[in-house]
């Protein structure tokens, strides 16, 4: 942190050198408190110094007010700027999310090795990602026909306005579902369901019955089944052929 200006020398200064000082360590705890980063931590502490020009013969209540306000509403609006979405994402940040794509299981030395960062500076735009809600998690990808699910299926329901929340409390408590969504257009919801032969899909049908109209369409195959996002270049792979000249 910067270091403060100087103070006088009447009874005055050295109150506010005291309290000052106990601004100063507000702000420094603060900074180690919520991860910021070294560059945010050094413009936090210039945006705590003393304003050019403060009047010498404010009350030093009117003092004591104005070290508070600076202490506290400052670090909020840092806490925001480091929390936005827009900034973490930058060319460090998408690099980040592309090898965490590929391994998640990567340590934060190889990690930070990989995208440029040092292993700290790595573990900071993780922790300050996940409180983002950038990162949801860290999980695995499981083949569900080696857990003995052989049918995967496509449910579409349809469902009266008293039957809508019913159905969404039911399908929370049905293992099958694996997503749910819901829609526009003449069907309300679509689910994503597997189980282990077509008695149990069958019976799972007859239990949405009392929800609305289910029909069913079974999956044959997946060719794609694209699980990363494109985090580093553009997401539009289809150009948009240009419009012919009017003559």
């Amino acid at each position: 942190l910067n270091q403060r200006p100087a103070l006088g020398h009447t009874s005055q200064g050295s109150w506010r050198n005291d309290h000052w000082a106990a601004g100063e360590r507000h702000s420094f705890n603060f900074c180690q408190r919520q991860r910021l980063s070294v560059q945010n931590q050094a413009i936090f502490g210039q945006g705590i110094h003393e304003p050019d020009g403060m009047r010498e013969e404010n009350s030093s209540t009117d003092q004591l007010h104005g070290r508070i306000w600076l202490c506290r509403s400052i670090p909020l609006c840092w806490l925001s700027m480091a929390m936005d979405s827009t900034a973490l994402l930058d060319s460090y940040g998408r690099k980040l999310l592309d090898e965490l794509q590929t391994n998640a299981r990567l340590s934060l030395a190889e990690l930070g090795r990989r995208i440029g960062l040092s292993p700290t500076a790595a573990a900071e735009r993780l922790k300050q990602m996940e409180e983002a809600g950038i990162l949801h998690g860290y999980t695995v990808e499981i083949d569900h026909e080696a857990l003995g699910l052989e049918v995967m299926a496509f449910i579409r329901m349809s469902c009266g306005g008293n039957q809508y929340h019913r159905l969404l409390d039911f399908v929370q408590t049905l293992e099958e579902v694996r997503e749910c969504h819901h829609l526009t257009g003449g069907d309300d919801f679509l689910l994503k369901v597997t189980t282990t032969n077509m008695a149990d899909l069958e019976a799972l049908i007859e239990a949405l019955l009392p929800y609305g109209n289910p029909v069913t369409s079974l999956v044959l195959s997946s060719p794609i089944e694209r699980r990363r996002y494109a985090v580093t270049g553009k997401l539009a792979t289809v150009t948009r052929k240009p419009s012919p000249r009017r003559r």
